[in-house]
């Protein structure tokens, strides 16, 4: 009897130990499973890493130029373009097919640039009439030069890492959802300006503004499969924008303050609750998004999707 229950005890002590291992082991390749996920979605992990620069590098840098008193980081914005022109290159070296085609083809940039024509006017429009008033453009190289860190770092971002993920790393999202979600997130982007300092309602009509034009933006990456005509066009945008800034430094250097206390080159005046600016950015708004309804209208599905199956094997929901 005694024989007996030891031999039934060492057998239980097997099968415990078998057991033990098989579960270490099934641990060990839901480890190794996910590790092989995150490997093979190299997408993925570059837009956490770019949340992370965006948010943790971009404040640290601001407190050591306030520190240091530089008026005109050029590091900063060459860091910026350097990651985002690495991240491109990567693109077509080490990132699954769906994230190829970004070459310099002519023809494609050229027809991204004339689909955004409209575009570029429509958000420059304020800034004309500031160069306008100002009497002239009055160049700066920095802040010409500043204007290329956004338009890059968040079309590569915004529209090139996410698109694809969205049109086909997921079933439920055909074209028009990766446009718009991937524009709605473009928006959100723009939450960090009211950290920043800018106020909420300024903020919420910047969202508002980046979201049409996010819009555009994605429906002519979709329409040509080239992210440079959205680069080029965005950075233009964002440029002009910085000279405009100069603009308006100069007109208030030479208006007299009113009695208001309001500056007349902050366009201070009142329509409807509305500052003439802010209906230029309405104004711009709604000639992207109209834009890039049209440029997404279905009869053109069958074209985008001529453009992007040639990239991945998975299919493209209409």
């Amino acid at each position: 009897m005694k024989l007996t229950g030891l031999l039934k005890s060492k057998d239980e002590d097997s099968q415990t130990k078998e057991e033990t291992r098989d579960i270490i082991a099934e641990a060990g390749m839901e480890k190794s499973s996910i590790i092989q996920k995150i490997k093979n979605a190299p997408a993925l992990w570059t837009i956490v890493i770019y949340v992370l620069i965006a948010g943790v590098f971009k404040t640290f840098v601001d407190k050591i130029n306030d520190m240091i008193g530089i008026e005109k980081p050029y590091p900063y914005v060459l860091f910026y373009l350097a990651f985002s022109f690495v991240v491109l290159i990567l693109f077509d070296k080490y990132y699954s097919v769906e994230y190829k085609g970004n070459s310099l083809s002519v023809q494609r940039i050229f027809k991204g640039i004339l689909f955004l024509v409209p575009t570029y006017f429509a958000c420059a429009l304020m800034d004309f009439i500031i160069f306008y008033q100002a009497g002239g453009i009055t160049f700066d190289f920095y802040e010409f030069f500043a204007g290329f860190r956004p338009g890059v770092f968040e079309e590569v971002l915004c529209r090139g890492l996410i698109i694809p993920v969205l049109l086909f790393g997921c079933k439920k999202h055909n074209i028009f959802k990766a446009a718009f979600i991937s524009s709605a997130l473009f928006g959100s982007w723009h939450i960090m300006n009211f950290f920043y300092g800018a106020s909420f309602r300024t903020t919420a009509i910047q969202i508002v503004y980046a979201f049409g034009i996010g819009m555009v933006f994605a429906a002519v990456y979709l329409r040509t499969g080239s992210l440079w005509p959205s680069i080029i066009v965005h950075s233009l945008i964002d440029c002009t924008a910085n000279l405009a800034e100069i603009g308006i430094k100069l007109l208030q250097a030479k208006e007299a303050i009113s009695d208001a206390g309001e500056q007349v080159a902050e366009t201070a005046t009142q329509t409807s609750g509305l500052s003439l600016n802010d209906c230029f950015l309405f104004f711009a708004f709604a000639v992207t998004f109209i834009s890039a309804l049209i440029l997404l209208r279905k009869s053109k599905h069958d074209e985008i999707i001529s453009i992007w199956k040639v990239r991945s094997p998975k299919t493209i929901y209409k």
